[in-house]
């Protein structure tokens, strides 16, 4: 396992793996766990692409003549969520997806455009990455977001990528239901994730840390690894 592959999985499914190692690594399935504690049946196949098969639409929010909220030192959500969108991108495809990105420049891309992207690819999944602003500066964290009257295959995937943020440690307002036309305007999976507060000065420190942006991005990656074996 190539050290890109090991950073998308889930640190219980690395562990449940390791355990399965030695006297049983002949056996083509072994058995782990979702960050939510389901367990997952994985072949060794599906060890270095858990994703192979699946289509993942991934759309960095805002874009072009259209900034998205403002943080105080003057930075643009439509950059952060960019740089998280193609941090997500990457891993996603090295863990087997075909990944389409909504846009890959600073380019602006309608609402409906971006919506008929996941029906014309049939994705398995489609997930808006987004940074929030709030009139309260103590407002922080992540929120996770599913359609109102979502499908049931949103639900379970907004509940696995919840549950691989909240293993990771952080901070989030769960999961919650929204009228966002990139999550209503398509009959496909969709998520929408809020990174963090631009309005917040210690969420706003975090989107402007590579470090922090990658640590996102590898629980956003395990989240959909999980929900999309399960």
């Amino acid at each position: 396992m190539n050290t890109s592959t090991s950073r998308i999985l889930s640190l219980a499914l690395v562990a449940s793996l390791a355990a399965c190692a030695g006297p049983r690594l002949h056996d083509r399935t072994q058995t782990a766990f979702s960050p939510r504690g389901a367990p997952v049946s994985v072949t060794h196949e599906q060890i270095d692409q858990p994703l192979r098969g699946k289509c993942i639409v991934v759309d960095p929010g805002h874009g072009g003549k259209d900034p998205g909220a403002s943080a105080v030192d003057g930075s643009r959500e439509k950059d952060y969520n960019l740089t998280i969108a193609r941090l997500v991108a990457q891993q996603l495809r090295e863990a087997g997806a075909t990944v389409v990105m909504t846009r890959s420049s600073d380019k602006f891309i309608s609402l409906d455009d971006r919506a008929e992207m996941a029906d014309r690819h049939r994705c398995d999944l489609f997930i808006s990455i987004h940074a929030d602003a709030a009139s309260n500066p103590s407002a922080r964290g992540a929120t996770v977001y599913h359609a109102r009257g979502a499908l049931a295959a949103s639900n379970h995937c907004g509940e696995e990528l919840l549950g691989a943020l909240h293993q990771a440690g952080f901070a989030h307002r769960g999961l919650r239901e929204a009228g966002f036309r990139v999550l209503m305007g398509h009959s496909r999976p969709s998520l929408l994730l809020e990174c963090g507060f631009l309005t917040n000065t210690s969420d706003a420190a975090n989107l402007s840390n590579p470090d922090w942006r990658a640590r996102i991005s590898d629980a956003v990656c395990s989240g959909v690894i999980a929900a999309l074996q399960s």
